[in-house]
């Protein structure tokens, strides 16, 4: 267990498409993230999604800190908002969360909860925001243990645009 971190965030910047295509070729991400429409073929292609997401918005895409140092990426959004079939029965009440702790060294210690518990803490603190959710490939385990640490409960087995995923949902009231 990695004892009084300081985890803070920063939003994504162009800049930082080197460091998330790195992450993303490593096997411990790649297994998870690199599936359509988010395979990161190239670095161009990485890029690309940044710019896409600077220009067009949707979602707030951040690099995760640990003491100053980027360790990962993580994205939210409104899930009413999320376009195709991802959340049909979702409104503006619910934000999603997708993340990745990049190091590899430093998974398993117990650090990817409190980065989700940080997370959801700036979530919450708009009132608006009644639940978060999470979408974990079912065979993710260490994805699926890390949220539950963090207060999430799985709802159900679902179809997403990406494939099978667990439905996660961490509540205000929870919380």
């Amino acid at each position: 267990m990695i004892n009084t971190p300081d985890i803070t965030f920063r939003p994504i910047q162009l800049v930082d498409a080197p460091l998330l295509f790195a992450w993303r070729q490593k096997p411990h991400v790649a297994a998870w993230w690199n599936v359509a429409p988010y395979e990161a073929g190239t670095y161009e292609e990485v890029e690309e999604e940044i710019r896409e997401d600077l220009e067009l918005g949707g979602h707030d895409s951040f690099l995760i800190l640990f003491d100053g140092q980027p360790i990962g990426y993580g994205q939210t959004y409104n899930a009413g908002d999320a376009s195709g079939d991802w959340w049909p029965d979702e409104d503006e009440s619910t934000s999603g969360l997708d993340l990745l702790i990049g190091e590899e060294s430093l998974t398993g210690r117990g650090l990817g909860p409190l980065v989700v518990c940080a997370i959801c803490d700036q979530l919450f603190a708009d009132p608006k925001v009644q639940s978060i959710i999470a979408d974990p490939n079912p065979d993710n385990l260490r994805s699926i243990r890390c949220f539950e640490k963090a207060g999430f409960l799985i709802e159900r087995h679902m179809e997403t645009p990406d494939g099978q995923a667990l439905l996660m949902r961490l509540c205000r009231e929870s919380n």
